[in-house]
């Protein structure tokens, strides 16, 4: 039998205030199973895990509006839900929502620092906020390990028996060692920590080809294994983008906060980098363009020469992009004439923030 609870019980379990519950009803973030004479009122047992979506919204600074956004996002989800093994990446990955509910992954939002604010990449907050910045302090963090622990226990609660976690190498984000510090303290599952050894972006790639191969009855054990060889021989990596990108990277030394709006555009000249990555990070700069278009241009060509140079076959390529999609025209016209299947990725802020407004890459994930 189903278990209801009074106001007085949830006032005990949470120790939260019958007014705050009364100013959550009103708000519609919870709702009472009915309501007995005298006006009290009955909740059901979906109500304890909607209380506690909103303690952990609330603990990531999240105003009450945001939060009936996500709860009721999270609703519809849920519905959805039926896996036994989950998947799921940080945001830095890039992943479209239509990608997201085909491939059933699940994605946890990384931390935004906006001139001393905090906000939630995605949330509230996104890719569009990023253009009206001139030089703003932007700093970005990666989920907690209590917010990799929340996300493991939901899971479990909604009946996962093993979860794989994809995340970006140390040497560009925190969440790789968060989720293993969380995959240690969670009870119930079996949570395997994938190391792309790459940029976020090449997560969504590896997801996409593990819920292929679960959907087709690979064993979890065997796709671990399939995965580490494609992370082994992995990708190469190409970005136009800008001289604040080339800052950041550490290949130019430029600090952009001291320089003024108008000469900071000025200085926005683009350039296609050639990233490979084969455990060892190398960073060559190939040719120099004073345009995104002629950038792209460079891009493209450096991409052919790639894909015919190269000794293992394509599985996919993931493009990302912070600018117009029409500045793309030329990649998209030689992509398309390829049988590789590629996958466009989303901005978000995160990525904008770090690459530029105006920026676009290429991963290349090989197969042997």
């Amino acid at each position: 039998m189903k278990k209801t609870y009074k106001i007085q019980d949830l006032v005990d379990l949470f120790g939260i205030t019958t007014r705050t519950l009364r100013f959550w009803e009103e708000k519609e973030l919870i709702s009472p199973l009915l309501r007995v004479p005298g006006k009290r009122r009955i909740y059901g047992e979906a109500v304890i895990k909607r209380i506690k979506d909103i303690q952990n919204y609330k603990d990531r600074g999240m105003s009450l509006e945001d939060i009936k956004d996500q709860v009721d996002k999270k609703d519809k989800q849920k519905k959805q839900i039926k896996n036994e093994v989950r998947i799921i990446v940080d945001s830095s990955a890039g992943i479209e929502d239509k990608n997201l509910e085909k491939y059933k992954i699940d994605i946890l939002p990384s931390y935004i620092f906006l001139d001393g604010r905090k906000f939630i990449d995605g949330v509230n907050i996104n890719e569009e906020d990023v253009k009206d910045l001139s030089c703003a302090e932007v700093t970005t963090e990666s989920p907690t390990v209590e917010d990799f622990i929340y996300a493991y226990s939901e899971m479990v609660d909604e009946g996962a028996r093993e979860i794989i976690s994809f995340h970006p190498n140390v040497a560009y984000s925190n969440s790789l060692n968060n989720a293993k510090v969380a995959s240690s303290r969670v009870k119930g599952v079996n949570v395997h920590i994938v190391d792309t050894c790459s940029f976020g972006q090449i997560a969504e790639l590896l997801a996409i080809i593990t819920r292929d191969k679960l959907n087709k009855g690979t064993k979890v054990s065997d796709v671990l294994k399939y995965l580490v060889q494609v992370v082994s021989d992995h990708s190469s990596f190409l970005v136009a983008s800008s001289m604040l990108n080339m800052s950041s990277l550490g290949l130019v030394d430029v600090d952009f906060k001291k320089i003024v709006n108008p000469l900071f555009r000025v200085t926005m000249n683009y350039h296609p980098l050639l990233k490979m990555n084969n455990q060892v990070d190398s960073y060559e700069m190939i040719t120099r363009a004073n345009s995104l278009l002629d950038a792209v241009d460079d891009l493209v060509g450096q991409l052919k020469n790639m894909l015919k140079g190269t000794k293992f076959p394509i599985k996919m390529i993931g493009v990302y992009y912070t600018c117009d999609k029409r500045n793309l025209n030329e990649l998209i016209t030689f992509l398309k004439g390829s049988d590789i299947p590629i996958f466009w990725q989303k901005s978000n802020f995160y990525m904008a923030a770090h690459l530029g407004t105006e920026s676009v890459a290429v991963n290349i994930l090989y197969e042997r």
